[in-house]
């Protein structure tokens, strides 16, 4: 898999090809998943036919149900961006090389990683808020089906990489929920990097956080670190 630095896109270092506008598939993604919960209540309130949720789960497979118990094995530090924060590993910082200024996206490796030897890493993308009906519920089963199935029918076949042993889970905390799927990115040579990718529906959809393993031993480990980050988003 090349590992450059990104013009205009982010990060082809991770396999991802997100416009640095601040407004990426992710909008796209909620938008069609309120649209559906806004067609689900008008049909209740007519008296309309509603398609059964396996209508709708087609192509996303099992989800599995996780409660994040909001504590790590890890320290760590409270950065904020935009309006918003969240934390990350310790002795973890910003590389802006990574994403040329852009403001609207940010790299993070340990402090003391080598760029030049393609180390684990996590971008953080801070995407457009949409604004969600009153009654979306991000816990029902309909509503993530609908995403996941967005997800695996239209974000993924938009990947410049083929993906394999591709997994969606559902995690929960006291207060929100977090979409994610895992999958193994096939590389040139046949071999496989492991991306995990984070969709926190806390304050309207407004970051995504993807993380790539390059099974080099990073510590902590970095899929843990981009969960914890989406999880512990907040108000800055």
């Amino acid at each position: 898999m090349p590992y450059m630095k990104p013009v205009r896109l982010l990060l082809p270092v991770i396999g991802i090809t997100l416009l640095l506008s601040g407004c990426s598939l992710f909008g796209s993604v909620i938008q069609e998943t309120s649209d559906l919960v806004r067609e689900e209540s008008e049909q209740e309130a007519g008296g309309g036919s509603q398609a059964p949720d396996t209508a709708r789960s087609s192509g996303s497979g099992d989800i599995q149900m996780v409660h994040y118990g909001e504590s790590v094995d890890f320290e760590t530090a409270r950065v904020d961006f935009g309006e918003l924060s969240y934390e990350i590993p310790a002795g973890w910082g910003e590389r802006p090389e990574m994403t040329e200024g852009s403001p609207y996206a940010r790299f993070y490796t340990a402090a003391d990683a080598d760029l030049s030897l393609k180390p684990s890493n996590i971008v953080v993308e801070y995407a457009k808020a949409t604004d969600m009906p009153d009654n979306m519920d991000f816990g029902d089963k309909g509503v993530y089906e609908s995403f996941f199935e967005y997800i695996s029918e239209v974000v993924i076949p938009q990947r410049p990489s083929d993906l394999t042993n591709i997994r969606y889970s559902v995690w929960e905390t006291s207060d929100s929920f977090v979409y994610i799927y895992e999958a193994d990115i096939v590389d040139q040579d046949g071999g496989l990097t492991h991306q995990t990718c984070c969709y926190p529906m806390k304050f309207g959809g407004s970051l995504i956080i993807f993380a790539t393993d390059y099974a080099d031993g990073a510590q902590p480990d970095v899929n843990a670190a981009a969960r914890h980050i989406a999880l512990s988003q907040n108000r800055a």
